[in-house]
């Protein structure tokens, strides 16, 4: 260059081909610039290098642009070039540009890498787009480009995202049986999909068939089983995976935020004020979420002081008190009897949410503020999620007992022309026909049919619940097959109902002939009909036919719940074959399930009746070790 000499494509190439493998990007720009001002032309190997040199770096406007000026010129991208500027974009976030890239790269017949598709499909997963994820399974297929783990666990999460629960299982399944099983990430998105279909249970054994393997646990895995053991109100279990997560270095926001949560739901108020402690000294940074969760906790707990503090503790570090936490020492201030405290919080916030109106609403109606509550909910109506969290309330109303407030809630939507959703007008028939209020569950059902608005499907098994509660069945069997007859399809829930209400009146012929058709149709019945039918036939007496559709539930793959467990055990008390009652309770205590007093207390008095008295004695006192107390 001194000497005036120009140096040629290949000596550029070989220089830029030296700076890439050293991932000098400063020096390599320069010269691509050089090349510029010179006139040298670039070919197909300088493009390929300078732009994914330049996606490694994560420069996508220049990656882009030099993409660009490539197939301008005439050379078109080799699948590696591809590849780089789709897995930058995808880093970067940018789905929309990766996946039209990835589509451009297909209408020119260059087939991606596995990476790049699991890429791809990861993007899929996350966007819920089935269609787009099987169009490029089948272009792997087409291509002879054999799935690895990891786009199967891509796609697990996608059926999970999707709601297709039992294609995620199978998908899971066949792993196992071809060896793809081997990384926690497989076994952490099935747990995952498991617990989104709030089977927590299933993914408690997922993680613990990882751990039985020896696939090392990850941050992420612990986390997962964590949750678990939240949601299943297991303190004991939970703390002790919280503790292995403290020793480990993996203790975590959420992880802090599961913890006090279990802790206020189960009323450890101690517990928690000492995690609270303990969270304020460790290097876990207290973000507005977390805060959010320390002031549920003082809610729940009522310990307005401490709210108040931690209210004027947030505003005290310049963060900014968001509707959410107001709305929480709000809703503390009205539970503790501070309704005036509440309405000027209320006040400060400019523009309240559904949830702070709904909050408000609900204090109003509990205090008997009628005028008050009105002007809220017509407020509340105006938004876009009132109906929905109007509904929320008759829910709540109803579950508190608090029907006449329930039922003003929904006559003030009617009075204007709107309907709550089918949860609340389900809720509100539940309780007529819990309470053998037929007529009121009646009139509510007209009243909607009349509206010119079908009920929905669990409008209709509220109603049929209700008629077979009160010992209508005719008026029962009539709306189920009217729900048919409106194109509803029978769930398992409403089955249950029809076969409680047939076996009531001693119609297990007929109870018989409905599962019959149900199987027939395709419907897979779940553990709650089982259970009613099992328990139906052991108040009649039939122990023998109890005892076989225990064994067809065990043959259909459905998992015995402690109720069946329960009802097992008095069929066989009944029966008089402790050995076999001696089996379920074993397989109980097995199952990962926790067994409760109910189980213990029969298997005492059987092993009692029997005279195995030491056998009793024994189960007594392992029952006083699992701190279990025994009924009356």
């Amino acid at each position: 260059r001194e000497r005036g000499i120009i140096p040629s494509i290949t000596v550029h190439n070989f220089m830029i081909s030296s700076l890439h493998k050293a991932s000098v990007f400063d020096v390599a720009a320069w010269l691509w610039e050089e090349m510029n001002i010179t006139g040298v032309k670039p070919n197909h190997f300088t493009y390929t290098l300078l732009i994914d040199l330049y996606s490694k770096k994560g420069k996508t406007e220049e990656a882009l642009k030099m993409f660009e000026e490539m197939k301008f010129s005439g050379l078109v991208p080799n699948e590696t070039t591809y590849n780089s500027v789709i897995n930058m974009l995808v880093g970067q976030g940018k789905q929309e540009d990766a996946l039209w890239l990835f589509d451009d790269m297909r209408s020119q017949g260059i087939v991606p890498s596995r990476y790049t598709c699991a890429s791809i499909l990861n993007i899929c997963s996350k966007r819920g787009d089935r269609q787009h994820a099987l169009l490029i399974l089948s272009e792997m297929e087409r291509n002879s480009i054999d799935a690895d783990e990891v786009i199967y666990s891509i796609l697990i999460s996608l059926y999970g995202r999707l709601g297709l629960y039992e294609d995620a299982e199978i998908t899971f399944k066949e792993m196992g049986k071809t060896g793809l099983l081997t990384h926690e990430r497989t076994y952490v998105a099935m747990s995952g999909v498991y617990m989104k279909a709030g089977a927590y249970d299933k993914a408690l054994k997922v993680l613990e068939d990882m751990k039985a393997k020896n696939v090392q646990f990850s941050k992420f895995a612990w986390r997962a089983l964590l949750h678990c053991h939240v949601m299943q109100r297991s303190v004991k279990s939970a703390e002790m995976t919280f503790h292995t997560m403290f020793t480990s270095g993996y203790l975590d926001k959420v992880a802090y935020s599961n913890m006090l949560n279990l802790y206020a739901d189960a009323g450890l108020i101690e517990k928690a004020k000492a995690l609270i402690i303990q969270l304020r000294g460790c290097s876990v940074e207290i973000d507005g979420g977390l805060y959010g969760t320390i002031m549920k906790l003082y809610r729940k707990a009522g310990m307005i002081r401490d709210a108040e503090i931690l209210f004027k503790e947030i505003e005290g570090k310049g963060m900014i008190v968001d509707e959410i936490l107001k709305t929480t020492l709000m809703q503390a201030y009205g539970e503790s009897g501070r309704l005036s405290d509440a309405e000027n919080l209320f006040r400060s916030i400019k523009n309240p949410d559904s949830v702070a109106l709904g909050s408000m609403l609900y204090l109003y109606r509990s205090y008997g503020h009628e005028e008050d509550a009105k002007v809220i909910h017509k407020k509340l109506l105006e938004k876009s999620s009132g109906i929905s969290t109007t509904s929320q309330l008759i829910v709540r109303f109803v579950k508190e007992g608090e029907i006449s407030k329930a039922k003003s809630l929904n006559d003030e939507m009617v009075d204007i022309g709107l309907q709550p959703d089918d949860s609340a007008l389900g809720s509100l028939i539940n309780f007529y026909g819990k309470k053998n209020q037929l007529g009121e569950a009646l009139n509510l059902f007209r009243t909607l049919s009349s509206s010119g608005s079908p009920p929905g499907r669990f409008v209709y098994n509220s109603i049929i619940d209700a008629c077979a509660k009160c010992g209508k069945l005719e008026d029962a069997f009539h709306f189920f097959k009217e729900m048919e007859e409106q194109g509803h399809s029978h769930d398992c829930v409403v089955i249950s109902s029809m076969v409680n209400a047939f076996t009531k009146e001693g119609k297990f012929k007929e109870a018989e002939e409905l599962i019959q058709k149900t199987c027939e149709n395709g419907i897979v019945l779940d553990t709650i009909v089982y259970n009613t039918f099992i328990k139906a036939k052991l108040d009649a007496g039939k122990l023998e036919d109890a005892i076989n559709l225990f064994i067809d539930m065990q043959a259909a793959g459905i998992v015995p719940s402690l109720q069946t467990h329960n009802t097992m055990i008095s069929v066989f008390k009944k029966a008089g074959e402790l050995q076999n009652a001696v089996q379920i309770f074993n397989s109980l205590q097995t199952s990962g399930i926790s067994v409760d007093e109910k189980a213990y207390s029969n298997m005492i008095r059987f092993y009692g009746k029997a005279g195995c008295f030491q056998d009793a004695s024994k189960l007594f006192s392992r029952m006083q070790q699992e701190d279990i107390k025994p009924g009356k």
